[in-house]
């Protein structure tokens, strides 16, 4: 405002539209001037941060390639004694592109010396810097300060996670969570109630999945099955119930044959707990999954031929004999014949089967099978 009354002080004496125009010019131009600045100041501050990461990529992506690829474990006290020189001042904005190069360099190789990668990290000083900077609310770099931390869980704290388990962007959101239970934390599995979070996805899975390994080896699971009976996503309880396979849960057998015989339940999820009894190598499964085989979905019946494969005994040969004459899905065929072959030690029904095949596509089947050459589910 005062900048206007000035203006309008010097043309005393003009005609108003004259002195409006004059008054509108000069603002134009000063709007100009201010622009051309903003843009040359941008156009620095990109040049700054292009040579900065020219800097770092020039000081550090050979030594870094070199240590990281190395097979040969390198202490923390080698690997610093290697990067840190006193070519560039070691200050927070080093910290940002040594860490989008490092990640960088690793998803070019498959080769990841583990224990390198961690040393490295933890020589630069990265997973302290980016928990601190994970407290910061005005980070922009999120994804990153969680994905070291997740990478570095046994050495950061628990409560820099925590604050990201209440973001709004719900991705980060679900990452964190998922992080959290990687820590030694009386309520560390708190985030698998509740259906984990909105839209649980697979990359959800493969998430939870790697933190309930990682937290395993130090400490017993809870009941998974608790989680499963309680959600309400049929996904999210697929998932779960798989996880109770593969951390051998087998107290769980009893909830998962009342869910698979109850008729509400969903065929993704009755189709997992069929396959899960399986890896589960119950055995007293075997007739509840063939009794329940003819009113499955076509998935939940690929499911239990899995599991007959997986559990055998007389009972499940007799069946995937038996079915093999009443069907004519060549896809069940096939895997009649595949799980048929692995449980007949003898080969004595499968040669029956295969000596009255009539079909060429079904001696193609045999023939195949018979070499070695299949691969079941």
């Amino acid at each position: 405002m005062y900048q206007l009354y000035y203006l309008e002080s010097a043309f005393v004496g003009f005609p108003f539209l004259i002195k409006i125009i004059i008054i509108l010019s000069i603002l134009i131009v000063l709007i100009y001037i201010s622009s051309i600045i903003n843009i040359l100041f941008i156009a620095k501050g990109r040049k700054k941060i292009e040579n900065r990461k020219k800097l770092i990529r020039s000081n550090y992506e050979q030594k870094l390639t070199e240590i990281l690829f190395n097979p040969k474990n390198l202490t923390q006290s080698t690997i610093r004694s290697e990067l840190i020189t006193n070519e560039i001042e070691f200050k927070d904005w080093s910290k940002v592109f040594l860490t989008k190069l490092i990640f960088e360099i690793i998803s070019k190789k498959m080769d990841l010396n583990i224990n390198n990668y961690k040393e490295t990290l933890k020589a630069l000083d990265l997973p302290s810097y980016w928990e601190e900077q994970l407290r910061n609310k005005n980070i922009k770099d999120e994804s990153i300060a969680l994905r070291i931390l997740d990478d570095m869980s046994e050495e950061a704290s628990s409560n820099a996670i925590s604050n990201k388990t209440i973001s709004q962007n719900k991705n980060l959101r679900k990452h964190a969570k998922s992080i959290f239970m990687k820590f030694d934390s009386n309520d560390a599995f708190k985030f698998l109630e509740d259906d984990f979070d909105e839209d649980f996805n697979p990359l959800d899975a493969i998430r939870i999945h790697d933190s309930l390994k990682d937290k395993s080896k130090s400490k017993s699971l809870p009941p998974l099955i608790r989680y499963a009976h309680s959600a309400k996503n049929k996904f999210y309880i697929a998932f779960l119930i798989k996880e109770i396979g593969f951390f051998k849960q087998i107290d769980s057998v009893d909830t998962l044959i009342d869910m698979f015989q109850e008729p509400k339940t969903e065929d993704v999820v009755k189709a997992q707990i069929a396959e899960t009894l399986g890896v589960l190598k119950y055995e007293p499964a075997i007739p509840i999954l063939i009794d329940g085989y003819d009113f499955g979905s076509t998935e939940t019946q690929s499911s239990i031929l899995f599991s007959l494969g997986e559990l055998g005994g007389e009972k499940s040969i007799e069946f995937l004999s038996k079915l093999y004459y009443e069907t004519h899905n060549k896809e069940i065929i096939i895997k009649i014949l595949q799980n048929l072959h692995l449980i007949d030690k003898n080969k004595t029904t499968f040669n029956k089967l295969k000596s009255s095949a009539s079909t060429d596509f079904e001696k193609s089947i045999f023939d195949y099978i018979d070499k070695g050459h299949s691969v079941r589910k």
